[in-house]
């Protein structure tokens, strides 16, 4: 990727450059690709910015990315921070930063249903994130709601099925955070038994968080079940 930072960098400096939207917003995915979040975050923010000042639909089309891009990039941010307060407060900001280019790009009708779908149940990730940092009630309550509605949606959405089991697992955690905790247990057991969730790759960890809320509501026989089938589904074949 440093090659293509390198030739798009290099193309941008031309003046008879055609497509110059398009060219900076690969230049910021190639940032991002690298690692290189602040750089890759000053371009896409000018690739935004600038699509959504355009009325060309075109432009608007060829750059929708550049939202759902910053989205997962501060999402990334928020979830990397240390756990001091300072920190804290750094990431909430973030996330909500994710949350606000997230929803556009949610509604963008430019971009294919996938891609979606992925900002959808990175939504409300932010969301449940979000309200574990926050202190007071009624702002946890209202964006655990958020995450619980967002995140309905995407459980249903079999035709995108990673990202639908994916979301299986984060509306379990949400519905734990709101002390829905049998409702979360019911939502984690199907990684036990019901395709395409005990394939996925989420499998392992929903069914460690599922022993856990089991052995915390005194299902013990039942966590140790879980966990039986948690190990087997961790080891080879032939440790099993």
């Amino acid at each position: 990727f440093e090659g293509a930072v390198a030739a798009y960098e290099q193309a941008l400096a031309s003046p008879g450059l055609d497509a110059r939207l398009t060219a900076r917003l690969r230049l910021g995915t190639a940032l991002l690709l690298l690692g290189k979040l602040q750089a890759a975050r000053e371009v896409l923010e000018k690739v935004a910015k600038a699509a959504a000042q355009s009325s060309d639909d075109q432009v608007q089309a060829r750059t929708a990315a550049a939202q759902g891009l910053l989205g997962q990039l501060y999402l990334m941010e928020g979830e990397e921070q240390p756990g001091d307060a300072l920190s804290a407060a750094q990431a909430a900001q973030s996330l909500e930063k994710a949350e606000k280019h997230l929803a556009e790009f949610r509604r963008d009708s430019n971009v294919p249903s996938q891609l979606r779908t992925r900002a959808e149940l990175a939504l409300g990730r932010c969301h449940r994130l979000r309200a574990e940092l926050l202190a007071d009630p009624a702002e946890k309550k209202k964006l655990l709601d958020a995450a619980r509605a967002v995140l309905s949606i995407t459980t249903r959405r079999l035709e995108h099925s990673r990202s639908a089991v994916r979301a299986t697992l984060e509306l379990a955690r949400t519905e734990a955070l709101v002390g829905r905790k049998r409702q979360a247990i019911a939502r984690l057991a199907v990684f036990k038994t019901r395709s395409p969730w005990k394939e996925s790759d989420s499998a392992g960890e929903a069914l460690l968080e599922l022993a856990q809320m089991q052995k915390e509501v005194r299902q013990y026989p039942e966590a140790q079940e879980t966990l039986k089938i948690a190990r087997n589904l961790a080891l080879p074949g032939w440790l099993a």
